[in-house]
This record gives C-alpha cells, structure tokens and sequence, in this order.
C-alpha cells in the first residue's frame, strides 16, 4: 500500500510500557486527497483479513480509519520504507504469540513507540 498510494508516515504509537502488548495503537500517515477514499477502502478490506487471521489471539479487534487535515511532519520515505521493513520481519505482539503452545513465551516481544522528537 506505501507505493502504491504513495503514503507518508507521521507517527506510529502501539503500547507503552515494557513487556506488554500493545492493547491499542494507531498510525498517521498522509497521502493525497485524490486517493484518500481508495485508501480507505483497502484498509476497510485488510480489516476484514485480520480479523480473520486473528480471530483466536484478538477476536475484538477493530481497524478504523478517519480523516485528518494536516500532520506536522513526514518521515523521510527512505526511512519509513526501513522502518517498515524491519516491522513486517520482527514478529511482535500477537503475531508473536503462540496460543497452541502453553509454555511458549508468557510476554512476547514489543516493539517501543515510535515518536520523532523533533520534525524529520
């Protein structure tokens, strides 16, 4: 979705202490008016399929996304490309998780906030 919608990272936030999972989070992004209800729509059908690949580990899960005007700073694309990539390949939260197995990991791995100090 990042390329083909050519979105723009502001800030990500999921969980805050340490050792827990993340019982919410949210992301802010930007990206062009112009695609903003196409956008909207493939989010709206990845929430259907992780609500079906999570149904054991999140069965409340919820995906929601709204509209917001102005952000005030993007994350250079190199960097959130990175980012992105070492998300996707760092199993974390309920992804992590393993209800099959009791003696598995009682607290998985979390991945911290991820907050700029300062506009990028």
């Amino acid at each position: 979705m990042t390329l083909d919608f050519n979105i723009r990272i502001s800030v990500i936030d999921a969980g805050n202490l340490r050792n827990a999972i993340a019982r919410e989070g949210y992301a802010t992004f930007a990206v062009s008016e112009a695609k903003g209800d196409s956008v909207i729509q493939k989010v709206k059908e990845y929430e259907l399929v992780l609500k079906n690949e999570l149904a054991v580990n999140a069965p409340d899960l919820k995906v929601e996304i709204e509209s917001v005007q102005t952000v005030d700073f993007l994350i250079d694309m190199n960097t959130q490309l990175n980012l992105l990539n070492a998300l996707y390949a760092c199993p974390h939260g309920v992804i992590a998780w393993s209800a099959s197995i009791p003696v598995w990991l009682k607290h998985p791995p979390t991945l911290p906030p991820l907050r700029p100090k300062k506009r990028l």
